[in-house]
Protein backbone atom coordinates (compact mmCIF):
# COMPACT_ATOMS: atom_id res chain seq x y z
CA UNK A 1 0.00 0.00 0.00
CA UNK A 2 2.60 2.50 -0.93
CA UNK A 3 0.73 5.88 -2.72
CA UNK A 4 4.19 7.61 -3.17
CA UNK A 5 5.39 7.33 -7.02
CA UNK A 6 8.62 6.31 -7.91
CA UNK A 7 11.41 7.72 -9.33
CA UNK A 8 10.41 6.30 -12.83
CA UNK A 9 7.26 7.58 -12.78
CA UNK A 10 8.29 11.09 -12.07
CA UNK A 11 8.85 11.82 -15.45
CA UNK A 12 5.18 10.81 -16.72
CA UNK A 13 3.90 12.95 -13.99
CA UNK A 14 5.85 15.75 -14.96
CA UNK A 15 5.01 15.24 -18.49
CA UNK A 16 1.29 15.10 -17.75
CA UNK A 17 1.14 18.17 -15.78
CA UNK A 18 2.60 20.16 -18.16
CA UNK A 19 0.64 18.94 -20.90
CA UNK A 20 -2.39 19.35 -18.79
CA UNK A 21 -1.31 22.72 -17.52
CA UNK A 22 1.18 24.50 -20.30
CA UNK A 23 -1.83 27.21 -21.56
CA UNK A 24 -1.67 28.83 -17.84
CA UNK A 25 1.92 28.19 -17.23
CA UNK A 26 2.58 29.82 -20.56
CA UNK A 27 0.40 32.81 -19.78
CA UNK A 28 1.48 33.15 -16.19
CA UNK A 29 4.99 33.60 -17.52
CA UNK A 30 4.34 36.08 -19.93
CA UNK A 31 2.15 38.05 -17.19
CA UNK A 32 5.03 38.02 -14.88
CA UNK A 33 7.80 39.15 -17.54
CA UNK A 34 5.73 41.69 -18.72
CA UNK A 35 5.49 43.04 -15.17
CA UNK A 36 8.80 42.59 -14.53
CA UNK A 37 9.56 44.75 -17.77
CA UNK A 38 7.36 47.35 -16.45
CA UNK A 39 8.42 48.04 -13.32
CA UNK A 40 12.06 47.85 -14.64
CA UNK A 41 11.29 50.86 -16.95
CA UNK A 42 9.35 52.74 -14.70
CA UNK A 43 12.37 52.28 -12.09
CA UNK A 44 14.48 53.56 -14.52
CA UNK A 45 12.15 56.82 -16.13
CA UNK A 46 11.92 57.93 -12.78
CA UNK A 47 14.96 57.84 -10.81
CA UNK A 48 16.21 60.40 -13.89
CA UNK A 49 13.16 63.22 -12.51
CA UNK A 50 15.34 62.68 -8.80
CA UNK A 51 18.14 64.35 -10.54
CA UNK A 52 16.70 67.19 -11.95
CA UNK A 53 14.20 67.95 -8.70
CA UNK A 54 17.39 68.77 -6.55
CA UNK A 55 18.48 71.62 -9.60
CA UNK A 56 17.13 74.94 -8.68
CA UNK A 57 17.08 77.30 -10.82
CA UNK A 58 16.59 80.82 -10.20
CA UNK A 59 15.31 83.23 -12.59
CA UNK A 60 15.59 87.08 -13.00
CA UNK A 61 13.36 89.42 -14.89
CA UNK A 62 14.83 92.24 -16.58
CA UNK A 63 13.57 95.39 -16.08
CA UNK A 64 11.57 95.59 -19.84
CA UNK A 65 9.41 92.52 -18.68
CA UNK A 66 8.59 93.88 -15.52
CA UNK A 67 7.18 96.99 -17.51
CA UNK A 68 5.32 94.85 -20.07
CA UNK A 69 3.69 93.09 -17.29
CA UNK A 70 2.52 95.97 -15.49
CA UNK A 71 0.69 97.02 -18.95
CA UNK A 72 -1.75 94.44 -18.83
CA UNK A 73 -4.90 95.28 -17.44
CA UNK A 74 -6.21 94.06 -14.23
CA UNK A 75 -9.88 91.81 -14.01
CA UNK A 76 -11.76 95.29 -12.75
CA UNK A 77 -10.77 97.43 -15.56
CA UNK A 78 -13.01 97.79 -18.35
CA UNK A 79 -11.63 95.43 -21.63
CA UNK A 80 -11.42 97.64 -25.40
CA UNK A 81 -14.40 96.50 -27.64
CA UNK A 82 -14.32 93.65 -30.02
CA UNK A 83 -14.35 94.39 -33.34
CA UNK A 84 -13.63 91.96 -36.17
CA UNK A 85 -11.85 92.99 -39.75
CA UNK A 86 -13.83 95.20 -41.99
CA UNK A 87 -13.09 93.43 -45.52
CA UNK A 88 -15.12 90.41 -44.62
CA UNK A 89 -14.12 87.08 -45.82
CA UNK A 90 -11.16 86.32 -47.45
CA UNK A 91 -10.26 83.40 -49.55
CA UNK A 92 -7.00 81.47 -48.94
CA UNK A 93 -6.48 80.01 -52.44
CA UNK A 94 -5.95 83.66 -53.95
CA UNK A 95 -3.27 84.41 -54.72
Amino acid sequence: MNNSPSVGQLGVILARLLHRYHITLYTMTIVIAVSVAIFLISSVTSSGDDVDAKVVETTKFDTNTIDRIKEYNSSSQAAKPFSLPGSGRINPFVE
